[in-house]
């Protein structure tokens, strides 16, 4: 198993597990809890033996564990937006949805540097998209928050856990305490 996590800080040495990207939370989760836990288990194990070059290899994998955890959360920087989507639809943590595209959904990943390739060699852009948005999209007003005229179609905006989870409050009408429905 030594060989699949040579390069434990690249999301794809971990069990060729970059499909996670266009996967599910399950799958996301599995490879943090299963194939990177297995791995930080055995680096404590080793460092314990006396393995001298396994205290570099369990930090790079915890701090890997950190980074993907937090995209699993998806706190800001690690969310996901979708400036076509109105508040309350906006996905709560890793909730890809693969209508939505690949730039959408890999951006955490750019954000927290754990792909091989960096996102400026990928040719993935968070300017603004061409054209306007139309007055009723759900971010039409958001360009002056960026300097832009309304009707910019921002693409590199974050939302916080506690504003989605608000939105869907209202509209589902219960309130949101402490992150749980009450």
């Amino acid at each position: 198993m030594g060989k699949r996590f040579h390069e434990i800080d690249k999301l794809e040495a971990i069990d060729g597990s970059l499909s996670v990207i266009g996967g599910t939370r399950a799958q996301l989760q599995t490879l943090i809890h299963t194939y990177l836990g297995d791995w930080i288990t055995q680096q404590r194990r080793a460092v314990d033996a006396g393995d001298g070059d396994a205290a570099l290899r369990l930090a790079r994998a915890q701090a890997l564990n950190e980074k993907l955890a937090a995209i699993l959360e998806g706190e800001v920087p690690y969310d996901i937006f979708v400036r076509w989507k109105p508040p309350h639809l906006q996905p709560i943590g890793w909730e890809p949805d693969l209508n939505d595209g690949v730039r959408m959904n890999i951006r955490p990943f750019l954000q927290a540097e754990v792909l091989r390739i960096p996102g400026r060699q990928l040719g993935i852009k968070w300017e603004p998209d061409r054209g306007k948005d139309v007055p009723w999209a759900p971010w039409f007003k958001l360009g002056p928050t960026y300097g832009e005229p309304e009707g910019t179609r921002v693409n590199d905006h974050h939302l916080s856990l506690a504003d989605k989870q608000s939105a869907r409050a209202k509209v589902s009408g219960s309130t949101v305490s402490g992150g749980k429905k009450s």
